[in-house]
């Protein structure tokens, strides 16, 4: 505490910076990522005075702390976690998606893992990197201004479900990128990028989405909804103790995968059994 005063000038998060940075350490210890994994953001909501607060309108709340995670798709398990702390303290350089992917799945570089990410991050410059540098593909929904997307794919007026392929010349010696134009409604043209999927192959029937699509809608999943459903938090002003009960859900969770893998049949016929087993665990630690 007494020299807190001097860390917040180059960290507004300096409050919990070292109780944060313990648990991420611990994190990627007791579990090794499956081969699918998440880029994702959870936001828990505070509306008081707090200086790394930042504002997300289609996110439930709207207002929170941002905190971004690699997680598990199958089990929900959190393996990193970095939290966004304003511009001060940090360059340019060190706050652009693909920085932030970089640091985040620094527990499963060159092990030959997915990472699923959205829109904010995927790019054609993302994929070569995380294929070339750390041996993992990349899988996402892309904005339709990124670099590298030819014009013949930003189109809409094509048939509904149509979807439209552009693949890397193997003449360039460039990783392997694919990018799936999908027209999911009217005017609405969706556009994917995928360095796991090298062909053109999509659904015969419905929707007639590509295997990119169906591959993403599977594995973009997250924690965030878990963290809400079933939280510690209780009312506060204080956004060190709002973010500390976030900590603690993230925590929970992860113990739950832990248990849950040990003992797989624990009440294995019953819905709600991440409700009971949060129940046996309070009353375990205030034993």
């Amino acid at each position: 505490k007494n020299t807190r005063d001097a860390r917040r000038v180059n960290d507004k998060f300096a409050p919990l910076r070292e109780g944060f940075q313990l648990l991420n350490n611990v994190l990627p210890k007791y579990r090794i990522a499956g081969k699918d994994t998440t880029v994702a953001e959870m936001l828990p909501l505070f509306r008081g005075k707090c200086p790394v607060k930042v504002f997300l309108k289609e996110k439930p709340g709207k207002y929170g702390m941002l905190v971004r995670i690699l997680a598990d798709c199958e089990y929900r398990y959190v393996h990193s976690m970095e939290v966004y702390a304003g511009k001060d303290g940090t360059t340019p350089e060190s706050r652009g998606p693909r920085e932030v992917v970089n640091r985040l799945i620094a527990p499963i570089k060159n092990t030959g893992r997915n990472v699923t990410t959205d829109r904010y991050y995927t790019s054609v410059e993302l994929a070569e990197d995380l294929y070339s540098d750390y041996n993992t593909t990349l899988v996402g929904t892309m904005r339709n201004n990124r670099k590298h997307i030819p014009e013949e794919l930003k189109t809409t007026g094509r048939d509904l479900y149509s979807s439209k392929f552009a693949f890397t010349d193997p003449a360039s010696q460039k990783p392997p990128v694919t990018l799936v134009s999908y027209i999911p409604k009217p005017k609405r043209n969706l556009i994917m990028l995928s360095s796991q999927h090298h062909d053109a192959k999509v659904m015969e029937e419905g929707k007639k989405k590509s295997d990119i699509n169906l591959y993403y809608n599977a594995t973009k999943g997250s924690v965030d909804q878990m963290a809400r459903k079933y939280t510690t938090k209780r009312s506060t002003q204080r956004w060190p103790l709002s973010m500390f009960y976030t900590l603690i859900d993230i925590a929970c969770i992860n113990a739950y995968t832990m248990y849950i893998l040990n003992f797989p049949e624990w009440n294995k016929t019953k819905n709600s059994r991440r409700r009971l087993y949060l129940q046996q665990l309070g009353l375990q630690l205030i034993m």
